[in-house]
């Protein structure tokens, strides 16, 4: 009996143990399938998940290079844009400019112009305003254009003025132009002569001095300016400083006179006496062709019975040197 019941209990514990594994077979089996299940779902998801991002990214991608791509179209319709040239040149070295009565201007001088795309320019210079006879300021243009039609102006002031007198030069430059003039041999006649000659050829009318005060300063002026080119320019005041300065250093007796207000305006001449009496001295070059070589008082009157009027006023010029010096009326003899 014992082992009966013994036998019924392993058969049972068998049947159980059977049931057991059994049970644990197909829940590892439907574990093990539910756990491959899963595994692929979440594969796919993920793989869905990554193509979803990729996508994105390549949206955000082609979004930004189309942004980078019309920014840069953008950027090259602007420098096509910048491409039209509407920049004027830049005009470079003008400044305001001193020259001296005589000196050659060199207007364009040290001036250039730049365009930021045709690179270097002509420059031109309208200088229509200068009158380099006279001395004064005058305002000058200068004048810049690029390919594309834009001007660039630029003004600078050109002055002219009278020469500055150089200090202790003028008895020496008197003494070498007179030697140049005369020679030992000529006659005082000859020599006077001579120097008007000189100042009546060398000095062209223009109607304006040197200086206009100081007689000295004046033939100073004049003279240094006939050493250097051989020609200037000047007035009656001009013509006879020159005569004064050099009729001195012969040793010529000179007296300044001034016809003042007359129709014809003022004007002055000299009165000279070479050791044969006072005549009128005047190299200034006469409109009406008078030539007023060591004339007497009647030769003077006889041309202004003529309608003429440089020396109108001499009656009471006349007057007054009577109170001073005895005229001497008689000719001198030409020599």
């Amino acid at each position: 009996m014992a082992n009966r019941k013994g036998v019924k209990v392993k058969r049972r514990r068998d049947v159980q143990i059977k049931k057991v594994k059994k049970y644990i077979s197909k829940h590892i089996y439907s574990f093990v399938c539910g756990g491959a299940l899963l595994l692929v779902l979440l594969i796919v998801i993920a793989v869905a998940i990554g193509i979803s991002l990729h996508k994105t990214v390549n949206a955000n991608s082609d979004s930004a290079n189309n942004a980078g791509t019309q920014k840069t179209e953008t950027k090259k319709d602007s420098k096509k844009e910048d491409k039209r040239d509407l920049t004027a040149p830049v005009i470079s070295g003008t400044a305001d400019k001193t020259f001296t009565l005589g000196d050659k201007i060199a207007y364009l001088s040290g001036i250039t112009a730049t365009d930021d795309v045709d690179g270097e320019v002509d420059v031109e210079v309208d200088k229509s305003a200068v009158d380099t006879d006279t001395p004064g300021t005058y305002e000058v243009t200068y004048k810049a254009v690029d390919a594309a039609g834009n001007v660039a102006t630029k003004t600078a002031n050109i002055t002219i003025e009278k020469p500055a007198p150089v200090a202790g030069t003028y008895q020496a430059l008197v003494e070498e132009i007179l030697g140049n003039i005369t020679t030992s041999s000529m006659s005082t006649g000859q020599k006077l002569r001579a120097i008007f000659d000189y100042a009546h050829n060398k000095i062209g009318y223009t109607g304006t001095p040197y200086d206009g005060s100081n007689w000295e300063n004046e033939a100073l002026l004049a003279l240094t300016e006939l050493k250097k080119s051989d020609y200037t320019g000047g007035d009656c005041f001009t013509y006879t400083s020159v005569d004064k300065a050099l009729l001195e250093a012969l040793g010529v007796k000179t007296m300044w006179l001034e016809n003042e207000n007359s129709p014809t305006g003022d004007h002055a001449w000299l009165l000279v006496d070479a050791g044969t009496g006072w005549y009128h001295f005047d190299s200034t070059r006469m409109r009406s062709g008078f030539s007023c070589f060591m004339k007497t008082d009647a030769e003077i009157q006889a041309y202004l019975d003529q309608g003429n009027y440089n020396y109108v006023q001499y009656q009471n010029i006349r007057r007054h040197l009577r109170r001073r010096i005895l005229i001497n009326m008689c000719t001198l003899k030409r020599k």
